[in-house]
């Protein structure tokens, strides 16, 4: 009913699938995939881990082949401040874990977003999770890579009012069907989901590059998201992300189908082949710190803030 991948030692991953057109219904493949995780000490993985895996191992890449494969990394939407925020959790959040998850599931709505707690959502605007810093990273600092090493749990925002971000809309009665190679790159979505730069050239070749070179040799993808139909109410909505490659091919938020697939990676697949270096946080982040630290006035947040920039 699943797949291991392993060469001789360790396993490098497992897969829940059973077949190469067919997937487990969603909360039991995500029960299977951790039980699996913890039997072969693997994680299972968000969108980044995913990307990275597939890109640097040909014995992934190809147990991987033309599958949907579900991750931990989710998309947000919620009010901040009275702007409306989309947002990206990697590896972060209550519906990445199996009981959030199942929590949720069973009372979903459109489009498959479930609703997220207040607490939750304010603790993960101020960078931190079951008190656990978790780094938050503004849109425009992903874009220059100043982002945590991949399967580090981090969240990307921006502001949609404010920062105006590029977002190809592939929805039905909409400007784009599916976007090619040129617009993916440009996509500021595509770009929050991947994580980084690099990450999003590695799914473009993926997803783009010729067969002969390992590629899936698309002309064309589908972007799956709502982000122009959906409603920004007081409590925040988000579901998780897949990647999908199979009858057709594209990226975006599970629509609860009842159907699902998820894999987990060894860590040797990403702590081995990164460049090692300290994460240092961004000027918007050390913005955030200052303004909800409790401990600092009102003229010594000035102060701090005024020396960042």
């Amino acid at each position: 009913m699943q797949k291991i991948i392993q060469l001789n030692s360790p396993v490098l991953g497992a897969v829940t699938s059973f077949a190469d057109n067919m997937c487990m219904c969603y909360i039991p493949a995500r029960k299977k995939i951790e039980e699996l995780a913890q039997e072969y000490y693997l994680r299972v993985a968000d969108l980044p881990m995913t990307i990275h895996a597939i890109n640097n191992n040909c014995e992934i890449r190809e147990a991987l082949r033309r599958k949907w494969l579900d991750t931990i990394t989710g998309e947000y939407h919620g009010l901040r401040d009275g702007d409306r925020s989309y947002e990206i959790w990697h590896s972060v959040g209550s519906l990445s874990t199996l009981n959030g998850l199942e929590q949720a599931f069973s009372i979903a709505e459109g489009y498959g977003f479930m609703k997220i707690g207040n607490n939750e959502w304010d603790a993960i605007g101020k960078g931190t999770f079951n008190r656990r810093v978790v780094p938050r990273v503004h849109l425009e600092d992903v874009k220059k890579g100043n982002v945590p090493n991949i399967g580090t749990p981090y969240t990307v925002f921006v502001r949609l009012d404010k920062d105006s971000p590029i977002i190809y809309d592939t929805s039905p009665d909409h400007d784009y069907d599916q976007i090619g190679y040129t617009r993916f790159m440009r996509d500021d979505r595509i770009l929050m989901l991947a994580g980084s730069p690099d990450n999003r050239e590695a799914l473009a070749k993926l997803l783009f590059g010729a067969r002969k070179d390992g590629g899936d040799g698309w002309d064309s993808v589908y972007s799956y998201h709502r982000i122009n139909e959906v409603d920004f109410h007081s409590i925040a909505r988000g579901r998780l992300v897949g990647l999908y490659r199979f009858f057709d091919c594209g990226i975006g938020g599970n629509t609860l189908d009842d159907s699902g697939c998820f894999f987990a990676v060894n860590r040797v697949m990403y702590e081995k082949t990164i460049t090692q270096r300290i994460f240092m946080p961004t000027a918007s982040e050390q913005a955030l710190a200052i303004k909800n630290d409790p401990n600092l006035s009102r003229q010594d947040k000035l102060r701090k803030l005024s020396k960042l920039y």
